[in-house]
Order: structure tokens, then C-alpha cells, then sequence
């Protein structure tokens, strides 16, 4: 049933308790009707947007040859401007990710691994990680494991006044609570062809942890960055670069391509 605020009011004037706060009672917790009026205010309004389905009705007008409202695609739960549907579904800007709530879940995902493999390395903290980021994935989830590469690295985006990821916060090692951990990414054709500036953006965050002047058992980018540098005789920066795509219009791992120009004339070179 859709929540009556009229009535709500009433029943706690009356000292009537809320069907939901009923049953959270007879659970064993203890929530003020204050707190719980709002929320289900708002799923209220969620299962009113869920129901409305449009899907045919805007089919119907598509065919019609009618005017179809823009609106954005993806998970009702992380954005529920998605609904209701029956929309003439686009998917998002690309300099508005990672969003805020990206940024939120993909600390608690980032510090949980962190920590359990520190638990499984005896103590030690893990000093390299290798992630992958997915063109359909960072739509999806609104650049949630692009943030999870910026805060493996200690370093928070930033969004202009309308939304626009373009600037980064170098993370203070005493907030940030651990070492920088040295992140290699792997991003995909579709995500390389639909989100150039963020990579750029992201590669810039791993560069500012690697020129930032810390102690290098708290900074592993910077770490290996000298290492490296070091080691081939190269700059820092370049030595830093750790953000990888196949060329433009490739995609995949081009096994296909691979075979194609491959040397194999019978099976047995094969086994």
C-alpha cells in the first residue's frame, strides 16, 4: 500500500505505531518513527516508479511515430531515475563517473581486500594489484571499480559544480589509513573507446601518487616507480605508467587475429 502521510502523522499523534514499525518491534529493534517515516516515504514512491511499467506503452508510441522521453538506463537500485521504463533509454556522460556513490561503495570493496590480504600475507600489506575495468561494468555501477583503481592509490575524484569528474585529491597517508598500493589496470576496448578522459584522468592519479614524497614502505607506487626508473634508465613518470588498452579498434585478447596470422600447418603442431 502507498504510504499516507496524513495518516502517518495521525497514528503517532495517537501513539498508534506503523505497521513497519511493528514489526521491527516485534523483531527486537528499537527505531523512532522519525527515522522510519522518511524511508519508507521513499520506497514508497520506488515501488509506485517499479509498478508504473511503460514498456509497451512506449513501444506503441515509438511505432506510432511519437515522442519518446530521454532517460538514463542502467540499476533502479543505484539510480532510480531509471524508472519507470518505457523511456527512450540512453546510458550516462562519461566525465560525470565515478559518482559519489561509486567512490562510497568502492572504499568498502578496496579496504576489505586490502585487509584480507594483508590477513592472508601474515601482516604484510600487499604491494601490487592488477585490476581489469569493463566498459558495460563502469556503466552499470557508475565507475565503481574505476574508483576502486583511484582509491587502491590513495587518490579521491573530484566533480565540478554540474557533475564532471575532472580533477583528483591527493589522499593524506595519515586519512588514508595504509600504504599506497602500486595498481596495474587492464581496461578494455569498449571502455578505452567510451571513457579516454577517465583513463587519462586515472593515469594522472597513479602519477601523483608516484611523485608524491613519501616514505616508500607507506607508497609502493612510488616504490616500484623508482625501481623501475632506475632499472631502465628512464624518467619517473614514464616509469610510472601503469594504465593499459589494446590499440584503437581492437578489442579482446585478438586470439582471432593471433590464429589468423599464425604458423600452425596441421593439428599436431597443436598438441
Amino acid at each position: 500500500e502507498a504510504v499516507n502521510p496524513l495518516a502517518v502523522t495521525l497514528q503517532g499523534f495517537v501513539g498508534i505505531q506503523t505497521p513497519w514499525r511493528k514489526a521491527l518491534s516485534e523483531c527486537g529493534f528499537k527505531v523512532e518513527e522519525s527515522e522510519l517515516t522518511p524511508l519508507f516515504k521513499y520506497l514508497g514512491f520506488c515501488l509506485e516508479q517499479v509498478v508504473a511499467d511503460n514498456e509497451l506503452g512506449g513501444l506503441m508510441s515509438a511505432l506510432n511515430g511519437e515522442y519518446i522521453s530521454p532517460g538514463p538506463g542502467g540499476d533502479p537500485i543505484r539510480n532510480p531515475k531509471v524508472l519507470p521504463t518505457g523511456k527512450n533509454m540512453h546510458a550516462l556522460d562519461p566525465q560525470s563517473i565515478p559518482t559519489s556513490a561509486a567512490v562510497k561503495c568502492a572504499k568498502v570493496v578496496v579496504d576489505r581486500l586490502v585487509e584480507r590480504q594483508k590477513q592472508d600475507n601474515g601482516g604484510v600489506w600487499p604491494e601490487s594489484v592488477a585490476l581489469t575495468l569493463w566498459g558495460t561494468d563502469n556503466i552499470k555501477t557508475y565507475g565503481e571499480s574505476l574508483a576502486q583503481a583511484m582509491w587502491l592509490v590513495g587518490v579521491e575524484p573530484v566533480a565540478d559544480s554540474i557533475g564532471r569528474v575532472n580533477k583528483l585529491r591527493l589522499i593524506p597517508l595519515e586519512e588514508l589509513g595504509r600504504p599506497r598500493i602500486d595498481t596495474v589496470v587492464s581496461c578494455s576496448g569498449v571502455f578505452r573507446d567510451l571513457f579516454i578522459n577517465q583513463m587519462n584522468l586515472l593515469d594522472r592519479a597513479v602519477k601523483m601518487a608516484a611523485e608524491a614524497d613519501e616514505p616508500l614502505d607507506q607508497n609502493f607506487v612510488r616504490k616500484h616507480s623508482l625501481e623501475q626508473a632506475e632499472e631502465l634508465g628512464i624518467d619517473l613518470r614514464t616509469a610510472a605508467t601503469r594504465i593499459f588498452s589494446n590499440s584503437a579498434g581492437s578489442y579482446s585478447a585478438n586470439v582471432g587475429l593471433a590464429i589468423e596470422n599464425g604458423g600452425g600447418k596441421d593439428e599436431s603442431q597443436l598438441q
